[in-house]
């Protein structure tokens, strides 16, 4: 019986994961139309305008005591014409001593057993959804008193404070891209978010959140 059962996990899975891989090729193509034909330059421009609405850092004068992690842009291309950029911090140049940087990842038995469970419901009003967060690690707060100050992009202008005074840089509020601690940081933003909206988080896989309703 219980061979019987793992074989038709098995199967459900193998159906679930051709099923989302047809759809990602399907849509694939759809979504680089939709996409905004944008050069690097308008890229960076870009990131540095969610960077700062998201309000992800504070102008500080740096100060010759001041631990400053730099940064590099990192560029891509996600289809013809239509560019992409990071700005992503060297996070080697952290405290290498922080045991605060993990960030659980969802077991395999997980997704395999949730995916098989959808591809079994099928016929009936139960559907998976793949989702992705844009620009996640910006959302995510700091911890209280914790201080990392970051080298702003060349691109950047002050906007508070004036740099013939001194060199500005960003005393951050929230993570970004490259620090060792923003997968952490991220995780523990997004489940508190999902633990407000009445999920609960599966004892025995933290990655794992469910919520029951009356449907």
């Amino acid at each position: 019986m219980a061979q019987e059962m793992i074989a038709e996990v098995r199967q459900y899975t193998e159906e679930a994961l051709d099923k989302v891989n047809e759809q990602m090729h399907e849509k694939a193509p759809e979504e680089l139309k939709d996409m905004t034909p944008m050069s690097i330059p308008e890229a960076r421009h870009k990131e540095i305008t969610n960077i700062e609405n998201q309000n992800v850092f504070t102008e500080v004068y740096r100060t010759p005591d001041m631990k400053v992690i730099s940064g590099r842009w990192v560029d891509t291309e996600r289809g013809p014409g239509v560019a992409k950029a990071r700005w992503v911090l060297r996070g080697f140049e952290e405290n290498a001593d922080r045991d605060d940087c993990y960030a659980a990842t969802a077991s395999l038995p997980s997704v395999h057993m949730l995916l098989a469970w959808a591809t079994a419901m099928r016929n009936e009003k139960y559907k998976a959804y793949i989702g992705d967060v844009a620009a996640a690690f910006l959302n995510a707060n700091l911890d209280d008193g914790e201080t990392i100050i970051a080298q702003p992009p060349p691109e950047w202008q002050p906007q508070r404070l004036d740099p013939k005074k001194g060199e500005v840089v960003w005393q951050l509020r929230k993570a970004l891209y490259g620090l060792k601690i923003s997968p952490n940081r991220w995780q523990k933003h997004f489940g508190k978010i999902l633990l407000k909206e009445c999920f609960k988080q599966h004892p025995h896989d933290s990655c794992v959140f469910v919520k029951r309703t009356a449907d």
